[in-house]
């Protein structure tokens, strides 16, 4: 098993591979505000070192008011908030509390929707920064994916950075600035037409975020000269000829 791994464990719907108290369903029912519901888990060293924390996302999911659309993820909104307790020892509380914009997948209900959390060492400084899909919609074709970044920075559990993938856009990870530390995100985003539709090939905005004084901040922002049906395409091209990698 890799380092990344053992660091990185996403909890699956229905699964408690951890023995302390924090896994237990009633002490979560009890940092579960009525109406709100928890959403998924995830397991690792968020702050580089043993114990392994337990990171929980816990939603409150709404219709969009006026929508029929059976995907939730289309037509739903909210909040989220993001706890991260000590794996081990629930009497130790909560460690940190961070709250999104957007509903999160509640577990097992749609098959299409990736799970809240995943995890990357973008920096490359050994330490993984904890990602966060939240969702949320103006109705009809108006779908955001929003991906919120949690890191352990200067002794403490921070908020750093958060991009909004828009429905038909793409994220990326690539060392692309060689100045800059690690690897960035490049978000990818089409570009609507006059009239203000997107109906076929399209150019895309292209924001390259980068590691900065604890924060991944906006480095590079441009659009391409070339259309694309999709952002793999135009990710593809990007990467071969402007990045040479």
């Amino acid at each position: 098993m890799t380092m990344t791994a053992l660091l990185c464990v996403v909890v699956l719907a229905g699964v408690s591979p951890c023995s302390g108290a924090p896994c237990d369903d009633a002490t979560l029912a009890a940092l579960t505000p009525d109406g709100w519901q928890v959403a998924g888990r995830w397991i690792g060293e968020l702050d580089g070192r043993p114990p392994a924390e337990l990171a929980v996302i816990i939603s409150e999911c709404k219709a969009t008011p006026g929508t029929d659309v059976p995907d939730w993820w289309v037509h739903y909104g909210g909040v989220s908030r993001v706890l991260i307790l000590n794996n081990e020892d629930a009497d130790a509380g909560v460690l940190a509390s961070f709250e999104f914009n957007g509903c999160a997948p509640p577990a097992g209900t749609d098959a299409s929707v990736e799970p809240p959390f995943y995890c990357k060492d973008l920096d490359g400084d050994g330490v993984v920064e904890l990602f966060v899909r939240t969702h949320s919609s103006g109705g009809g074709s108006s779908h955001w994916v929003h991906i919120n970044t949690i890191k352990w920075w200067n002794g403490a559990y921070r908020r750093a950075g958060t991009y909004g993938i828009a429905k038909g856009g793409g994220l990326f990870y690539l060392d692309v600035l060689d100045a800059n530390v690690g690897r960035e995100a490049i978000l990818l985003n089409y570009v609507k037409d006059a009239a203000g539709n997107h109906t076929g090939p399209a150019k895309y905005r292209v924001q390259v975020y980068g590691w900065a004084n604890g924060w991944y901040s906006l480095i590079k922002d441009f659009t391409t000269s070339s259309r694309y049906s999709t952002p793999q395409p135009a990710f593809d091209n990007l990467r071969r000829f402007l990045w040479k990698k």
